[in-house]
């Protein structure tokens, strides 16, 4: 039997330090929010990504257990649950997650699952998507539970940014800054925004 190479197996920052999808502080601000939760928290991402924001997730306590919906589920340069799952396996935390293919605002409208602690929105950027998102999965969130969202006001993301530093694509979304001004700004108590991470206590 073949034994994996440690160097093979990736960490939240060396997924960072490799494909920047996710600012540094990111990952901090992410391992803040799960930490805050109660004892066995239910946690549901909206978009895989490379998987960097799951292996955080993940890494931050071992009895949290994540929920991912992406549309995407072969291997893509732009992630999808295919890079999620390959990364989440290596580091050995396949059992404390779930993955679901398919349309995160249809599965959202129609969920009849339980709720969860915290949802981390970082799927479609467009103003539909976003929204979309955040209005399918609004009811499914526990009362007095997290919703964050990632690439909000990304314009300013990069103010004081090491000019070496692994970082996203400087790609502004207007339409994830929409959806969060309209839908949770002013509406729910802002408790951290860290470059382009914004959470808010529902």
């Amino acid at each position: 039997m073949r034994t994996k190479n440690t160097s093979e197996i990736h960490t939240a920052r060396s997924l960072q330090a490799a494909f920047g999808y996710l600012f540094e502080e990111e990952i901090d601000a992410l391992d803040e929010l799960v930490k805050s939760l109660p004892d066995y928290p239910v946690v549901l991402q909206i978009g895989a990504g490379a998987g960097t924001a799951s292996l955080a997730i993940l890494e931050s306590r071992d009895d949290v257990i994540l929920t991912t919906v992406d549309i995407e589920n072969k291997d893509s340069p732009l992630g999808s649950l295919f890079s999620e799952k390959k990364v989440v396996e290596d580091a050995e935390y396949a059992r404390r997650l779930l993955q679901i293919h398919g349309d995160s605002k249809a599965i959202g409208c129609g969920w009849p699952g339980e709720q969860f602690n915290m949802i981390f929105i970082d799927g479609d950027h467009s103003y539909a998507g976003c929204a979309g998102d955040i209005m399918a999965w609004l009811p499914h969130l526990k009362q007095g539970g997290i919703m964050a969202v990632h690439d909000y006001e990304k314009h300013k993301a990069y103010d004081g940014l090491s000019p070496d530093a692994k970082a996203p694509h400087p790609k502004v979304w207007d339409g994830v800054d929409k959806a969060v001004n309209e839908l949770l700004l002013d509406k729910y108590e802002k408790i951290l925004h860290v470059r382009s991470l914004v959470a808010f206590r529902v």
